[in-house]
């Protein structure tokens, strides 16, 4: 019977890195259970991946006598998975009473086996432009910064840019600087869907969450919005331009 190998449980110290804990095997979790992980499982941490330091939680992991225990050192850590793949354990930690509430990212299972980073996930589109390594964000800035001067007036060109392609690196929008595959199109500030899980808008009132990112704050005009959408469709190989919903309203608001 071929023994299945379990990667190493990681933590932080609290100052940006990440090491093993040698003594402790990873585990993931699904709802409020918690299971150990297996490498024939789980894959290499996607380039692109990020690493999440988890404050106010601490590590668990299973002993090599299968004893599921808290470690007292560190800070526990998840993987927010690059684009094209899917979660399929999340993070397990236990909360100290000062921690606070997360921000609504999905918190992947992280482990560690021989000098890599490994992940409960998988692949599920073959699609690649979203994948990071299509990025070089320097060659990105210089377009982005061309584009603006070109379209001194326009709000939406100035947002996607500004907004989504420099601060928060979306793909579509930096796709859109690269005149390639996709663009979006946000058109409204507005949405009557209230998700708990809104990633642009919480209600400070009612909810303890912070929004991730910020949702668009104002309405594009016609023109605004023709000037993002004609150039791709007339330049760009089968090109897509795509409303969404969640980093800006619901496109049926406007």
């Amino acid at each position: 019977m071929t023994r299945r190998i379990q990667p190493f449980a990681v933590y932080s110290d609290g100052r940006g890195n990440v090491f093993k804990n040698p003594k402790l095997f990873a585990v993931g979790r699904s709802g409020n259970h918690i299971y150990p992980l297996y490498l024939d499982e789980m894959i290499a941490l996607p380039y692109g991946s990020e690493l999440f330091e988890l404050p106010g939680r601490k590590v668990l992991g299973y002993t090599r006598k299968s004893e599921l225990i808290e470690s007292n050192y560190g800070i526990a850590c998840a993987a927010f998975i690059a684009p094209a793949h899917t979660q399929l354990s999340t993070a397990a930690w236990d909360n100290t009473p000062e921690a606070p509430v997360l921000p609504l990212y999905a918190y992947t299972a992280v482990g560690w086996y021989n000098d890599q980073f490994y992940v409960s996930a998988l692949r599920i589109d073959p699609d690649t432009r979203q994948d990071c390594e299509n990025f070089n964000q320097k060659v990105i800035v210089q377009r982005g910064k061309k584009i603006k001067a070109q379209n001194p007036t326009n709000s939406l060109i100035h947002h996607l840019i500004d907004n989504c392609a420099f601060t928060y690196l979306c793909p579509a929008a930096r796709n859109y600087v690269m005149n390639r595959w996709e663009a979006p199109l946000p058109v409204s500030s507005t949405c009557n869907a209230r998700c708990v899980g809104c990633i642009s808008k919480q209600d400070v009132n009612e909810s303890p969450v912070h929004e991730s990112q910020h949702r668009l704050t104002f309405v594009p005009t016609v023109d605004e919005i023709a000037g993002v959408a004609v150039p791709p469709l007339e330049t760009v190989p089968n090109p897509v331009v795509s409303f969404g919903q969640g980093c800006e309203g619901v496109p049926l608001m406007q």
